[in-house]
């Protein structure tokens, strides 16, 4: 798995579904249809999974969502 990086956060596009992509250890970008890009961190409590918005890029940096 490669990890994310700012240029290929600039070139992700839209699709016509949410799309997501990893970063490691429940880190991901999630891009929506509408071109919002989100942080977010995925995890599992008690064997279910929970996710939690860090923030949109770029007014989260990849630096301080990780």
């Amino acid at each position: 798995m490669e990890k994310l990086t700012d240029p290929l956060l600039r070139s992700l596009k839209p699709r016509k579904k949410s799309y997501q992509v990893a970063d490691g250890g429940g880190l991901y970008i999630e891009v929506l249809p509408t071109g919002a890009r989100s942080f977010r961190y995925g995890y599992r409590v008690h064997g279910k999974k929970e996710k939690v918005t860090i923030g949109s890029y770029p007014e989260i940096s990849l630096k301080a969502a990780r």
